[in-house]
């Protein structure tokens, strides 16, 4: 996101668990397209010059063309042929009533236009409490209904403590874990992804461990904003009053996935008079200021939102396969991007959840960051 402080992109978290939503952000940039032409070859509202035909065609290829799901599904299908057994299936691990079945079911098809033979199943952590099977000797995982063996688990569930009712799933997970199928993510990824670990790498020469680039190193380290916890006794006092005399520059984060966790000015206060234990569960991040857009929010049973102030959240798809034990590298590359479009007064951003909706990227302010972030990634694929 843009930070309007420091007029700099700044990273807000780094999800490893169920990145939805690549099924449909890429029809979003074709829906606008699809709209913006005919606008300009129908509304009269505006004026068009006959020579503007040229005009026309460079707005709407600002747009910028999103592959989210073929990326993704490349992936999947490199760690499926990784594992090398055309018989053996892909299983999405879901939650109960999923509602986010087309976004499920865009990669499924993704997938299948290029490898149709792959089986699916989807299951929950209840369902594979009877189902799933773990060979002992093999470390291969099974579905005992149908005999299937498991190459790819890809969760779509179990990054909330809610997605695991009882022991029987968290020994699902255990399972999981244990077999030699390809996970996304394994265990390692997810926590990678936690909150501690994001400050964890904001600390003087963290980085610098791993990205042995000083000018690498450097341009991550820009994206990174002020952020401190509250378990260490040496700091925490220094902490909690720089905090009680700033609430409304920071938000306290959890260590949790999936929204409506993160606490915001005066529940920040509420939080710190309680005095208690609670504080060291969080992670205070400095508080972003992104621009301000004026837009028209498209939501479900005509709650349209129409001219509205907004602000765009701007997430990049990345995928990643790797075999963690030899250190080899088969994918690493950006996938594709998401954008999350709310209103100005509404701090959290699920779109699921109603709070914001999905939008596209255009880039028609000169050769910004963004564009050249692309650039090389999407416009030629």
């Amino acid at each position: 996101m843009l930070d309007t402080k420091v007029n700099k992109m700044r990273q807000i978290e780094f999800n490893t668990i169920s990145s939805a939503f690549a099924g449909l952000t890429g029809i979003v940039a074709d829906l606008h397209k699809a709209i913006l032409n005919y606008a300009l070859d129908n509304c009269h509202i505006r004026e068009l010059k006959p020579n503007e035909e040229k005009e026309k065609s460079s707005t709407i290829d600002l747009i910028l063309p999103n592959d989210a799901v073929k990326k993704s599904a490349e992936a999947i299908i490199k760690a499926f042929e990784l594992y090398n057994n055309a018989n053996a299936c892909i299983l999405f691990l879901i939650v109960p009533n999923e509602r986010n079945v087309c976004d499920h079911y865009a990669l499924v098809d993704a997938i299948q236009k290029v490898k149709p033979t792959i089986r699916f199943h989807f299951k929950t952590f209840e369902q594979l409490t009877n189902e799933l099977f773990l060979d002992e000797k093999t470390f291969n995982i099974y579905l005992k209904s149908s005999h299937d063996e498991i190459a790819i688990v890809y969760y779509r569930a179990g990054y909330i403590p809610d997605h695991y009712i009882n022991e029987n799933d968290w020994l699902v997970r255990e399972q999981i874990e244990q077999s030699r199928a390809i996970k996304c993510p394994t265990v390692r990824s997810q926590l990678a992804g936690s909150k501690i670990v994001q400050e964890y790498l904001t600390r003087e020469n963290i980085i610098e461990k791993y990205i042995n680039d000083p000018t690498l190193s450097a341009n991550i380290r820009s994206t990174f904003a002020s952020m401190f916890t509250f378990d260490d006794n040496q700091t925490r006092e220094k902490n909690i009053n720089f905090l009680r005399e700033n609430p409304h520059a920071f938000v306290l984060k959890p260590n949790r996935e999936g929204g409506g966790n993160n606490k915001y000015g005066d529940d920040i206060l509420n939080l710190l008079n309680k005095e208690n234990d609670q504080l060291n569960s969080y992670v205070a991040m400095e508080k972003i200021l992104p621009p301000k857009c004026t837009s028209c929010l498209i939501k479900p049973n005509g709650k349209h939102v129409l001219h509205v102030e907004c602000i765009n959240e701007i997430g990049i798809y990345g995928t990643m396969v790797s075999n963690v034990d030899t250190k080899e590298e088969y994918v690493n590359e950006v996938a594709g991007y998401l954008v999350r479009t709310k209103t100005i007064d509404t701090n959290e951003g699920g779109v699921a959840t109603g709070y914001s909706v999905l939008d596209c990227l255009n880039v028609s302010e000169n050769a910004d960051e963004l564009s050249k972030i692309f650039e090389n990634s999407f416009l030629d694929s």
